[in-house]
């Protein structure tokens, strides 16, 4: 998908304006585009929390199954952690 300028430009701006993240980063050979929240506050936390967060942000990692297992990326700050 990141092959294709059009595709790569729709989901840059669909996750701006749909989902308040920005593009920081891609890597078109891998496919993989890195986005940051416009809504993170310094401290690292949700500064939309209660109410204005996107859907994959109250789903996150559930939504997985719809497209591929997530992977953390390095400096990401978060982890999983196994079910008790």
């Amino acid at each position: 998908m990141l092959r294709v300028r059009w595709l790569r430009n729709l989901a840059i701006w669909w996750n701006a304006y749909f989902n308040n993240l920005r593009l920081i980063g891609s890597f078109i050979e891998d496919g993989v585009m890195v986005f940051t929240c416009k809504r993170l506050r310094p401290d690292g936390l949700c500064g939309a929390y209660n109410w204005l967060r996107p859907v994959f942000c109250h789903e996150y990692p559930r939504l997985w199954r719809y497209f591929e297992q997530p992977t953390v990326l390095h400096g990401c700050g978060f982890k999983f952690l196994p079910r008790k």
